[in-house]
């Protein structure tokens, strides 16, 4: 009668899920791989090693480097991105000036009016300014003076602004243009002066062209018929009149509208 002999068997997996522990010199099969375990009585499957494997020998030497593929492999997906880095990079250099001008930005908001020029404060001399460290009756933007009643102190006329912290030194108006002052309001019409003589009389213009003649006017009445034969004399007194010879003219009478007859 023979005798067969059977191992423990199983499946590497079943295996691995049993976990059993052999007894000393049980052997354990595992019918996908072919390989086996040889039990010492106390350690569990996982951690006995197969007894068909060796010690690992020595890492052989790296083969030569293959020739570069004429085939572009498949892109891999894109990894996450990384968190900002902590470190500025060097700022790149300047671009060329664009030769395309852009938009004109939006119109900002209108400022606050600005202070006129006002000299609020006046001081008797630049030290009496410099203490005045916390000067009343000025705002900043307004301008003090130096007034040492003295055309000829250096000191004189001295314009300071005040920053609302400090006195700031601006410029000397020594003999300076002062600032044009307000027009003053019209003063009243003086009297009428003399009438100055007549100039000469202008030459005279160009005669003007000949009207039109006006229509004849109708013909008058006729008169009433005069005598006839009437001889009509008219003499006049000349008597004391001398003429070129020394002789008197005596009268001078005319007939009817005839020539003058002279009598002396």
């Amino acid at each position: 009668m023979n005798t067969v002999i059977q191992f423990r068997r199983g499946t590497a997996a079943e295996w691995t899920s049993v976990n059993p522990t052999l007894a000393v010199g049980e052997v354990g099969y595992e019918t996908d791989t072919g390989k086996i375990k040889v039990g010492d009585g106390s350690s569990t499957w996982n951690s006995l090693g197969y007894s068909s494997e060796g010690p690992t020998g020595p890492t052989g030497p790296t083969g030569p480097t293959g020739a570069d593929s004429t085939v572009t492999g498949p892109t891999g997906p894109t990894g996450p991105t990384g968190a900002d880095s902590t470190v500025t990079g060097p700022t790149g250099p300047t671009g060329a000036d664009s030769t395309v001008t852009g938009p004109t930005g939006p119109t900002g908001p209108t400022g606050a009016t600005g202070l006129g020029f006002r000299i609020a404060k006046v001081y008797a001399s630049v030290a009496a300014l410099q203490a005045d460290t916390s000067p009343t009756g000025i705002v900043a933007g307004e301008f003090a003076l130096i007034d040492t009643n003295d055309v000829e102190d250096p000191e004189n006329s001295r314009l300071y602004l005040w920053t609302g912290v400090e006195y700031e030194y601006v410029t000397d108006l020594s003999g300076a243009e002062g600032i044009q002052g307000p027009t003053g309001p019209t003063g009243p019409t003086g009297p009428q002066g003399e009438t100055g003589p007549t100039g000469p009389t202008g030459p005279t213009g160009p005669q003007g062209e000949t009207g039109p003649t006006g229509p004849q006017g109708e013909t008058g009445p006729t008169g009433p018929t005069g005598p006839n034969n009437v001889t009509t004399s008219t003499t006049t007194d000349l008597s004391g009149i001398l003429v070129g010879d020394g002789s008197n003219i005596s009268a001078v009478t005319t007939i009817d509208g005839g020539d003058p007859t002279t009598t002396f």
